[in-house]
């Protein structure tokens, strides 16, 4: 039975929810999931049946192990110790936090009480009807208009930390960070989610009615400080725009909480489903039409509002490249940035405004058509993740998160003897492929099979097709050595879909008890592919290797995994390493053909998978064993590629912590 963790916890509101809390993390559950996860964490060593037996006590009505343990598959993998942390920014920085932050949050919380607010929002409205009354557009802007704004958006995020603090609720940081493309504020207001729906509208809220404040005091030193006018107009304008209730912004989540629905988007798409239903049948009734008018004014909003949005967006963007054709004539024809910032906006004030405009359409005509499109806008979601990171990479030394893994890449790499040419660049290189080996594996956990398979064999190219045939093609045991290398993840799809019914293929890795890492790959390739076999490098998974090789299947194997075995001695990066000769002995004992397999990153989506030639292994070096001179030749094809692309290996720390300490590599 699978283990939860030890500080997961269940909450109960004050309008009787049950919110489960877990690293930072809030989920609503049933009342009995609720009492199940009590139980478990009551008692964590008892099995599936004596938490039956438990919970049938405990509900009135009996309920059974396969009933238990189909309920524990249900629960998030965030429950479990197997579970890996994401989190929702691409890269994030913190900016106020801890003590200071809720210095600020107590001293300004005191804005938020009722006697206080009500006056204030009068006073507010007032200030600013008679600022928008006295001053038109400003139609330019400095540095100090850009430098207050600034302040303003960090002013609303203390409105929603004040808010917390007002709420007994601790605010987590301010940060700043990439949410995929966008750049964004924040406040990490978590534990909201265990308050009040009051308080949490008032979370929700709070940086809005700051950031108007905020604004209404500016305004009142505008006579003396021209620069103020923009500032006041883009405060007021971004206060606003987070109260629109069509993005993911502080009116989304107000109206959320208002509604008493914990995934607001969620909910519209049922409730929608239905009502075109009641629709298309004639059976609308009385209750219906108020949520049929409420339904189609929210999406005729949201294509007004990106309608307006795209042509201000178009406007705006139009005289910046008209400005800069006229300075600089090169620039828009050789900057990456501006390119890269044009495509941006062009998608922000197109895709949306035509998105919105068809959901309209076809939310009468099926929901197949919805899917299609939301797989669509899902996936340049990621390529404009991939081109984000690019571009920005070098801000990643201001990540602690990220300054530690390009530590510990740039570790690996200055062991390697002859230096790599241009080594100062592979950390960051390494940080770009890590996300994209990340977006591959969100879009293909996400898109359905069909679509994730189809976007598989469109985007990736397998350059040596005649020695893929000839694998699938020779009778007999086979060896595919693929390392840790590029997108290998997505690469082993599509080998899977290459062989189809022509060859059995067979994976071949750690055991994820010893790797956690591991715990996704089985899940993840079944989805696709539900008959894969998979083994597990453990005394079992040798048996069942053996047997696959005795009866001609191929067996594909990682060879550059690290552990603490100690077996042969090979060269690799100029260094001596010592790895398990798992190859060699299968190659040897089964006349197995080895054959080297690579995906290369190309381009910002695209993959090409290099299948080498069959790596004919005879022994000709007779200072060297058999196991030496097989596993010498496998990892001899490995360096090749590491050399030619090291940001694209991910194992550079690992290769570090071995020839430091004198561990090994295993097969």
């Amino acid at each position: 039975m699978k283990k939860i963790l030890s500080d997961l916890r269940v909450v109960l509101t004050p309008e009787g929810k049950n919110i489960v809390t877990i690293s930072e993390k809030y989920f609503s559950v049933s009342e009995n999931a609720a009492v199940l996860l009590r139980l478990i964490i009551s008692s964590p060593n008892s099995d599936a049946n004596l938490l039956a037996s438990a919970l049938s006590s405990k509900i009135g009505y009996s309920v059974t192990e396969e009933e238990i343990n189909q309920a524990l598959d249900d629960f998030p993998d965030d429950f479990f110790l197997t579970s890996t942390q994401r989190t929702k920014f691409t890269f994030s920085l913190p900016i106020i936090k801890g003590r200071i932050l809720n210095l600020f949050a107590g001293f300004l919380s005191p804005l938020l009480h009722p006697f206080l607010a009500i006056p204030l929002i009068f006073l507010v409205g007032y200030f600013l009807i008679k600022f928008h009354q006295d001053f038109s557009m400003a139609e330019s802007g400095t540095v100090e208009t850009a430098a207050f704004i600034l302040l303003g958006i960090i002013f609303h995020e203390l409105g929603h930390a004040a808010a917390c603090y007002s709420a007994k609720v601790r605010p987590g940081l301010i940060g700043f960070g990439f949410q995929g493309v966008f750049p964004s504020f924040y406040t990490d207001v978590s534990d909201i989610w265990t308050a009040g729906r009051r308080q949490k509208i008032v979370v929700d809220l709070g940086g809005i009615y700051f950031q108007l404040i905020y604004a209404a005091l500016l305004s009142q030193f505008v006579e003396s400080n021209p620069a103020l006018v923009g500032a006041v107009q883009i405060s007021v304008l971004l206060a606003l725009s987070s109260a629109l209730p069509y993005f993911k912004f502080d009116g989304y989540w107000a109206l959320a909480d208002f509604l008493g629905k914990d995934n607001l988007s969620q909910w519209m798409e049922i409730r929608s489903s239905e009502l075109r239903e009641k629709v298309l049948s004639r059976n609308l009734e009385r209750d219906d039409v108020l949520s049929l008018v409420g339904l189609m004014s929210y999406f005729l909003g949201v294509v007004f509002l990106c309608t307006w949005i795209g042509a201000h967006f178009i406007k705006g963007i139009s005289s910046i490249v008209m400005i800069i054709a006229e300075r600089w004539p090169n620039v828009m024809s050789f900057d990456l940035a501006a390119q890269y910032m044009f495509l941006v906006i062009m998608v922000l004030s197109t895709v949306p405004m035509v998105l919105s405009a068809w959901r309209c359409i076809i939310w009468l005509v099926g929901a197949g058509f919805v899917v299609k499109v939301k797989n669509i806008a899902f996936i340049l979601k990621q390529l404009l993740c991939i081109l984000t990171i690019r571009l920005f990479a070098p801000f990643f030394y201001f990540s602690s998160k990220h300054r530690n893994f390009m530590a510990n890449v740039a570790a690996g790499v200055n062991l390697v003897v002859p230096k790599l040419p241009k080594a100062t660049w592979v950390p960051m290189q390494a940080v770009v492929g890590k996300y994209r080996e990340r977006a591959w594996i969100t879009l293909l956990s996400t898109l359905d099979t069909h679509t994730g398979m189809n976007l598989v064999r469109r985007t990736h190219e397998i350059m040596s097709k005649e020695n893929l045939v000839s694998v699938f093609s020779t009778p007999g045991a086979a060896i595919i050595a693929a390392p840790h290398f590029g997108s290998f993840v997505t690469g082993a799809l599509m080998l899977m879909d290459a062989a189809g019914n022509e060859r059995k293929l067979h994976f071949f890795y750690a055991d994820p008890e010893k790797e956690p890492d591991n715990a996704f790959f089985e899940p993840f390739y079944k989805r696709y592919f539900p008959d894969l076999s998979v083994i597990y490098n453990n005394k079992r998974g040798m048996v069942a290797a053996a047997r696959a090789l005795k009866n001609g299947d191929i067996v594909v194997i990682l060879p550059d995994v690290f552990n603490s075995a100690h077996n042969t001695s090979v060269s690799f990066l100029g260094k001596d390493i010592s790895v398990m000769p798992g190859i060699a002995y299968f190659n040897k004992k089964y006349n197995a053909r080895v054959i080297p397999v690579v995906s290369e990153f190309s381009g910002n989506l695209g993959v090409r998978i290099y299948v080498g030639d069959d790596l004919k292994l005879k022994k000709s070096n007779l200072e060297l064993p058999d196991d030496a001179h097989v596993m010498q030749e496998v990892f001899t094809s490995v360096e090749k590629w590491v050399r030619k692309s090291p940001g694209d290996w991910h194992c550079w720390w690992k290769f570090y912590y071995q020839v430091s300490n004198g561990m090994v590599a295993s097969n």
